[in-house]
């Protein structure tokens, strides 16, 4: 007969086993599903940028190969940051924040980093493990991995062998214990007292170790698993797993580290616990995690890159599912045209698409009245100079253009820390820009209203003489007419120019100075028109030829409720200043 007891237990636990089972499987497919849903929408899960940005800092600490931060400011690119993250771990996070931020790509580098977004796109069940897997690394304080691989590793003191001589004694007195049946008290206390006071001497030390080596491994576990994905690109899986191998050492002694750290209540827990106390585990293992750290960070440094680049690229693929106005852009030789077709902010719903052209003419001024569109033009095109050149994405119908290297003075503010106020602020921005245009490679200006915190004799001089400058550093034949030309290879010689220049130059200005249509001969002109209605001021943000002739400043006071006697005073006063400009002019 079959004893009762043993066979409900047994029963007992296989139904709860059965159970477990299940669940998770449920559970791992409620995840799937809501991965599935999520596809192709912005996360909108609120970043402390700064904390995303810490990586990019470290890893560009001097500021080069980087999109500089008034440039990241004027365009707004924390907000197109935001648009584009949908990264399921940190380090993808600040993996996707540093792409682009950085200006060290190159269209090889782009290919395959597109090669890998496609890949995801267009396989759900390798996107899906991808995403399941890299969930591992989401915490906050994976947010500091990076300090393990670019941060020197302090070697510990000499007094530290202690902790492996220590553990030496204790497992011969383990064994002298179990040998001659001595004193299992003894053994007890000196285990629990000597442990404690030992690794209550490292303590300071190994606290700081214990979550970043848990992080780590978890990481290296990460890598591992991701490198098992045989529908991913094979050199992906090759950045993810050439390197672990060499790591095994590491990741053995940080795995002991990472479990002491977890370590619960549970039976369990209390072994680990009373082994650190006996064997001083923790301390030995941070030992060993710290000098093979310090001979491997550069391959963890890889591992942590392969893994945030491929979070990235799952972003972009999300971004790229969720929207049908992108095209992938093409890189030009320095000196043909810049031809942006259609392009549109990716922030803006319903965005008015506009295309231009650069070289020739080499520059370009954007005329409008307020409120029409220029400055929003000017950081369309600035973004997706960006995007191109980042995540090999645009939102354009066609993108043809060099390598560009873009620099902006859109948006200029007081620093207030510094003492300054915008327009030196401004200004020395522009000196800077002046020197660098004898260094190789085409560059993209934008300005928006320049010096405009000047009179306005002192503004319109200064703009055309920068403006005429930056142009005439395009190398002969390249965005002027004949004539233009002539003109410029004149004031060249006259200012010590050579007429031949390595580098090349396009700029593209918003102003409300009609004047610097007659100034600037080798900038083509278009406006952004307004159209007063019965509703208001009616914008259609369309990009339109020739400079524009409405003026909507006058108009908006009468429109917003200002005394009538107010607008007629201002309308016969432009008309005297006009007047006494140009007496040939006519009123409106």
């Amino acid at each position: 007969m079959i004893p009762l007891f043993p066979t409900f237990a047994l029963g007992a636990i296989a139904l709860v086993a059965v159970g477990s089972s299940l669940h998770q499987r449920k559970k791992r497919r409620a995840v799937r599903d809501r991965l599935r849903a999520d596809w192709g929408h912005p996360k909108n899960v609120a970043r402390d940028l700064p904390l995303v940005a810490s990586y990019h800092q470290a890893v560009s600490a001097d500021g080069a190969g980087a999109v500089g931060d008034r440039t990241w400011q004027d365009l707004d690119l924390d907000a197109v940051f935001r648009f584009l993250d949908r990264t399921e771990s940190s380090v993808g996070c600040q993996s996707l924040y540093h792409r682009l931020r950085s200006t060290a790509h190159s269209p090889q580098d782009l290919a395959a980093f597109d090669e890998i977004v496609e890949a995801l796109r267009y396989d759900e069940e390798t996107r899906l493990d991808v995403q399941i897997a890299v969930r591992a690394l989401a915490g906050n304080s994976t947010f500091w991995l990076w300090s393990l691989v670019l941060e020197p590793i302090e070697p510990l003191p000499r007094w530290a062998v202690i902790y492996p001589l220590f553990a030496m004694a204790m497992a011969l007195l383990i064994v002298l214990t179990a040998v001659l049946r001595g004193p299992f008290l003894l053994l007890a206390v000196v285990g629990l007292v000597g442990g404690a006071a030992l690794r209550a001497r490292f303590g300071r030390r190994l606290v700081p170790l214990m979550e970043p080596f848990a992080d780590m491994v978890r990481l290296l576990a990460v890598a591992k698993r991701l490198g098992r994905l045989d529908r991913l690109p094979a050199g992906m899986r090759a950045r993810l797993a050439e390197r672990l191998p060499a790591l095994a050492r590491l990741r053995r002694s940080a795995g002991w580290l990472g479990r002491a750290q977890t370590a619960s209540l549970d039976l369990g827990g209390l072994a680990i616990e009373y082994l650190n106390l006996l064997f001083c585990l923790d301390a030995n293992a941070a030992m060993i995690g710290a000098r093979e750290l310090r001979a491997h960070q550069a391959d963890v440094h890889r591992v942590l890159l392969a893994v945030g680049e491929l979070d990235a690229a799952l972003s972009v693929a999300s971004m790229r599912d969720g929207n049908d106005a992108w095209t992938r852009p093409v890189f030009a030789p320095d000196d043909e045209p810049v031809v942006f077709t259609d392009v549109r902010h990716p922030l803006l719903r319903n965005a008015v698409a506009n295309s231009v052209t650069l070289g020739p003419p080499a520059g370009l001024l954007v005329t409008g009245a307020n409120m029409t569109g220029k400055s929003t033009f000017l950081r369309t095109v600035g973004v997706n100079v960006v995007l191109a050149q980042t995540i090999n994405t645009v939102f354009a119908s066609a993108y043809h253009a060099p390598w560009l290297s873009v620099e902006s003075c859109i948006s200029p503010t007081d620093d207030l820390q510094a003492g300054k106020s915008y327009y030196q602020a401004e200004v020395e921005t522009l000196v800077a820009m002046l020197a660098a245009t004898g260094s190789p490679g085409s560059r993209l200006y934008l300005f928006d209203e320049l010096f405009r915190g000047t009179n306005t004799l002192d503004r319109i001089g200064a703009a055309s003489a920068v403006l005429g400058y930056l142009v005439r550093r395009a190398a002969p034949g390249r965005g002027t007419s004949d004539v233009a030309q002539g003109s410029s290879r004149a004031a060249d010689v006259a200012q010590g120019f050579s007429p031949v220049s390595a580098n090349r130059c396009l700029v593209i200005a918003a102003t409300h100075d009609l004047e610097l249509v007659s100034l600037l001969p080798d900038y083509a002109v278009v406006h952004f028109a307004d159209q007063l209605t019965d509703a208001g001021l009616h914008f259609d943000y369309v990009l339109r030829p020739g400079p524009t002739t409405t003026r909507n400043a006058i108009a908006l006071l009468g429109v917003l409720g200002a005394p009538k006697e107010v607008v007629a005073d201002a309308l016969a006063r432009t008309d005297r200043l006009r007047a006494a400009a140009d007496p040939e002019s006519k009123q409106d």
